[in-house]
């Protein structure tokens, strides 16, 4: 152990034990549920070589299958018999790591398993190749799949400058170009250095028995003081230009519709909430307008976020689906919607409505382990202040109508990136 910080304003603990490792604990007495954590450490794929992520992305998933320490799958889960501990193995384009859940009795099986999964999965090219066989099987079923395919057609245009896209259903080619050694190498190297993990434990437990459990299994973590392990910007950008896609597939006389808009920006926290609003209000003008007045699309749905990783960037999106002869109207009808919104703003009682229902979500939230265990992650991988995690009903409450007006006008625009699925 080195250090130990006490954070009293969200009730967080977090200690740095010898190796570098990083570990948060808020004790939660009044929740009986499972202990909620995750592990995490910067990089992912993002340093990985081009020629290295084609024969590592579709195999990750792969590894465990091939057991732990020298025992396999199965008896490991005969070993786990009777224990509360469910947890995995994560990667993404910036980040790898291990989450899950178990009960507090359970403790010390959980942090075993952790310290196997960092550093103990087997090497067993057999399993792998039985599990990339099982999954190229179940991926035959997405070709025939409508919505699988509009999706794939969606981000294939929003990725269409990106080397490193694969495409969000992988084809016979990249399950055959997929190699064990490659994929294990690049699990062993992902987590050869656990200096500047961070890990994240929320839930009823005792504090003095966690750190011990961490020092001892998290504290022996291999790791190399004078390395930190970082993500690699790769340049890739999502392209949000206005442009149409269509995609004809299957028989259902059902069309799906999406307008989108996004794109790189520097993050600015009011303007992130005020895109939230947006959505809101849009959502509430779609049923008002589209469903109730025009009586022509089923589900309409807006959403926004604004994020940090991999770049700062953000993303608003519409989405509906209708009657195939009514797609161009109600295309031209949302786009009304939202130049109505940049044209005026939000109407003050929607407004109203975003705030009632941010602030009642919030309160639910906070009471659950999730929750924590999400913000205090999300807090260390952005570099955000943990404050954030409590005053939100108060940046929510500041939120004005001129910051929702300034956003619209910014963000959204008359021309979107649309997407239509229609029947063959």
């Amino acid at each position: 152990m080195v250090r130990t910080e006490f954070h009293p304003e969200v009730k967080l603990t977090v200690w740095t034990l010898s190796n570098g490792v990083q570990v948060g604990f808020r004790s939660s007495p009044n929740n009986d549920g499972p202990i909620i954590f995750s592990g995490v450490s910067k990089g992912g794929f993002s340093r990985l070589s081009d020629a290295d992520w084609v024969k590592v992305r579709w195999g990750m998933d792969g590894l465990v299958d091939g057991g732990l320490n020298g025992l396999s799958k199965t008896q490991v889960n005969h070993v786990l018999a009777g224990k509360d501990v469910s947890m995995q193995m994560f990667f993404d384009e910036n980040t790898q790591g291990v989450a899950g859940k178990f009960n507090a009795k359970d403790s010390e099986s959980a942090m075993q398993m952790v310290y196997s999964l960092l550093t103990g999965v087997n090497k067993n090219p057999e399993t792998f190749k039985t599990h990339l066989a099982r999954s190229a099987a179940a991926a035959k079923s997405l070709a025939e799949n409508r919505d699988a395919q509009f999706e794939q057609s969606i981000q294939t245009a929003l990725n269409h400058n990106n080397p490193r896209f694969d495409g969000v259903i992988p084809t016979d080619k990249r399950w055959q170009n997929t190699d064990f050694d490659t994929t294990y190498r690049s699990y062993r190297q992902a987590f050869a250095n656990a200096n500047g993990m961070y890990f994240t434990f929320v839930g009823n437990a005792d504090a003095k028995h966690m750190k011990q459990l961490a020092e001892r299994y998290l504290g022996s973590l291999p790791a190399d003081l004078t390395q930190n392990n970082q993500a690699r910007d790769t340049g890739a950008r999502l392209d949000f230009t206005p442009r149409r896609i269509e995609v004809a597939k299957g028989k259902e006389a059902l069309a799906q519709v999406r307008l989108m808009f996004g794109g790189e920006t520097p993050y600015n926290e009011t303007d992130s909430l005020a895109l939230q609003a947006l959505a809101h209000a849009l959502n509430i003008r779609l049923v008002e307008r589209l469903r109730e007045q025009e009586g022509g699309v089923y589900s309409p749905y807006a959403y926004a976020s604004m994020s940090k990783l991999p770049y700062s960037q953000y993303d608003f999106t519409a989405e509906f689906s209708c009657a195939p002869q009514n797609v161009n109207t109600l295309i031209a009808s949302t786009q009304d919607e939202i130049k109505q919104l940049m044209t005026n703003g939000m109407r003050e009682q929607d407004l109203l409505k975003f705030k009632q229902a941010e602030i009642t979500t919030y309160a639910k939230r906070i009471r659950t382990n999730e929750f924590w265990a999400a913000g205090f992650e999300q807090a260390h991988l952005t570099d955000t202040p943990l404050t954030r995690l409590t005053d939100y009903p108060k940046r929510v409450n500041a939120l004005t109508a001129e910051d929702i007006h300034a956003a619209a006008k910014k963000y959204l625009s008359e021309k979107a990136l649309v997407a239509v699925l229609q029947p063959e």
